[in-house]
């Protein structure tokens, strides 16, 4: 019987590392990246070049690639994990509510149709001026007069129309702190609300991001404020698709818009200590759907109050009066 002097296998790390990067590590998405760099030291050195997460920032976010944003991204892979995550909690601890605040909010918003992209634009907010801190905390993308042309056809019925628009329509818009390079997107995965104006016929597709109220952590209570992005498109003639306005604003569980301080407050805590976990569109959803409910809540209770505060002044107002005329007809 003859024996065999059998090698092993070589390990795939014998292949060049230009070989591994161009035709493996290149065609992988995110989170199969960064998965692949804990498998050794050597994949670890070699997924974490800047180039590889470069790419799949300007594949997944082409707003990545206008100087803009692109000058102020430190590193790519950080950028990626930031705006990839969801915050789900704060940690109060942690924070500081004497840090400095924000001087400039760079935006970047990417709005793709059946993975086909049909808007990106990337502006920035000066953040620290008057006119944000006592205006409603809302940053508009398009200019007032504005309208983005798209070859998007849309069924001139109406449930039909909302359905594509819920299935097909992509949004992110992820605000970057240009300081501190710390990024947030604000963009539920899939739409929580496709509704159509009742008075201009235009369709509103909103996504929302409910994160924690940071304003009343510091009373001891707890609160949620809502980031709403809301993106409004009408149909020509053609049944074509054209997006009207892009605009995000904050609301709180009363119902009322935070102004730019308001705002920034929470964002700012939010950005520096929010604890960070992976987007789970059903999660999002079931969020949106408890601040929904907590703020009708609220909306009933206060009713009920003031009913009950104007029960109590007719009551006082009737007393007032059968004592005055008790006093004159019996005086």
């Amino acid at each position: 019987m003859n024996n065999h002097n059998t090698t092993p296998p070589p390990s795939i790390t014998a292949v060049h590392h230009d070989i591994i990067e161009s035709h493996i590590l290149k065609r992988l998405d995110g989170q199969t990246l960064a998965s692949t760099s804990c498998v050794s030291s050597e994949f670890n050195t070699l997924c974490n070049k800047e180039n590889l997460w470069k790419n799949i920032c300007n594949i997944y976010f082409p707003s990545t690639l206008d100087l803009l944003l692109h000058n102020k991204i430190s590193s790519h892979r950080t950028f990626f994990s930031s705006a990839s995550s969801a915050v789900h909690h704060l940690n109060p601890t942690s924070s500081q509510p004497n840090s400095p605040k924000i001087k400039k909010l760079i935006s970047a918003v990417d709005i793709s149709f059946e993975d086909k992209i049909i808007c990106s634009r990337v502006i920035v907010t000066d953040s620290s001026s008057s006119w944000f801190s006592c205006s409603p905390c809302r940053i508009d993308i398009l200019e007032p007069k504005e309208v983005v042309p798209t070859s998007v056809k849309l069924s001139i019925d109406e449930g039909e129309c909302m359905k594509h628009l819920e299935k097909s329509m992509k949004v992110s818009w992820i605000l970057l702190d240009p300081d501190t390079n710390i990024a947030l997107n604000v963009c539920s995965k899939n739409p929580v609300l496709v509704k159509r104006h009742w008075l201009t016929g235009e369709f509103q597709v909103k996504y929302a991001t409910v994160v924690p109220d940071c304003r009343r952590f510091r009373g001891g209570g707890g609160g949620l404020v809502q980031c709403g992005v809301v993106v409004t498109c009408r149909m020509n003639e053609e049944r074509e698709m054209h997006v009207k306005e892009v605009s995000m604003i904050m609301e709180d569980l009363e119902g009322l818009i935070l102004d730019g301080s308001q705002g920034l407050e929470v964002l700012q805590q939010v950005l520096m200590n929010g604890k960070r976990k992976k987007i789970d569109a059903i999660d999002e959803k079931e969020r949106y759907e408890i601040f929904v409910r907590l703020k009708t809540d609220f909306f009933d209770e206060k009713q009920r109050r003031e009913q009950r505060l104007d029960m109590m002044c007719i009551f006082t107002s009737v007393s007032i009066f059968l004592m005055f005329w008790t006093l004159v007809l019996f005086r």
